[in-house]
């Protein structure tokens, strides 16, 4: 067997809370094909905790893998810039407009919103 299909059906999800389901998809495989034993992936979204969820639903069965999931983890690295920062090395600092100063890592847009009296993406519209 293809260690590959040890990954077949995972989700990754991104939350601000230990409650997986309360977060984002950040990643969905989507088979059938067999992922390589060795992922990359990038997600540009803000949150405190990152889950990696193997589903094994009937929708699934043709991919080529039994009902009960073993996944083996041997490394994960989260990389992320620091409460308040963003850019390409965490050296911009977050709009003091987002609320408790956070921001999008990449693309500062406010993650959690605006303090009163301010709108937009980037909280800059008064």
């Amino acid at each position: 067997m293809e260690n590959g299909r040890r990954l077949l059906g995972y989700y990754l999800f991104v939350s601000n809370s230990s409650d997986w389901t309360t977060g984002e998809i950040c990643y969905q495989h989507e088979g059938p094909r067999i992922p390589s034993t060795f992922q990359n992936i990038t997600c540009s979204v803000t949150g405190r905790y990152v889950t990696l969820y193997n589903f094994r639903n009937q929708t699934h069965v043709g991919w080529g893998y039994e009902s009960e999931a073993y996944l083996e983890l041997c490394e994960v690295e989260v990389y992320g810039c620091p409460k308040g920062f963003y850019g390409l090395t965490c050296d911009l600092v977050c709009s003091e407009n987002c609320i408790s100063s956070i921001c999008n890592p990449d693309s500062a847009e406010c993650a959690l919103g605006c303090i009163d009296g301010w709108a937009g993406s980037y909280c800059n519209i008064f």
